[in-house]
């Protein structure tokens, strides 16, 4: 019958809008979803600039949590790195191992950030008395840094690493050149 057929046709039609619809608000969900986690990013920037890492790590947990949902790895290494950097201040080295560790599917794509979480890694391995451990992660930054002022800081660090164990000569080696 035309008026089953009618019905039929107009079921199809408006099914159609609201799939459009749901989809169009589901991108949007998405969409903000990425704005909020980008503005917790900056004020966990704007924070940390201003030594509150207390508020500074709070921001920055918060839009990690939401670049993991999102599925944003560059954003999620990012605010890992940085969360590392304040357990680092406030000498919660194991901690910080363990944010650094969570970043690392993150990093593997991005030769900045594994350099700071090789840097990081091995700052927190110094500091825990890991010398051998963190003179491997600062190796690791030398192995990618062709730029030879990219090569001072972890020359130097591999030079402090001498220092606390007491090789002298081998940090000046180090450092002379420097």
């Amino acid at each position: 019958s035309p008026i089953l057929v009618l019905l039929l046709l107009f079921a199809i039609v408006s099914c159609k809008k609201e799939t459009e619809t749901t989809f169009v608000n589901v991108k949007n969900r998405e969409t903000d979803k990425s704005v909020l986690a980008k503005k917790f990013s900056n004020l966990g920037d704007s924070y940390y600039t201003v030594k509150k890492f207390d508020s500074a790590y709070y921001y920055y947990n918060r839009s990690k949590e939401i670049f993991e949902t999102e599925k944003d790895s560059t954003y999620s290494a990012y605010t890992l790195i940085q969360l590392a950097r304040i357990q680092l201040t406030f000498g919660d080295y194991s901690n910080s191992e363990e944010t650094l560790t969570e970043a690392l599917p993150y990093v593997h794509d991005n030769l900045q950030y594994q350099v700071a979480a090789n840097n990081l890694f091995g700052i927190s391995a110094k500091e825990l008395k890991n010398y051998d451990d963190a003179v491997f992660y600062y190796n690791k930054i030398l192995e990618t840094a062709s730029d030879s002022l990219l090569r001072v800081t972890p020359l130097n660090n591999i030079a402090n690493v001498y220092i606390e164990q007491k090789k002298y000569k081998d940090a000046i080696i180090l450092l002379r050149p420097l």
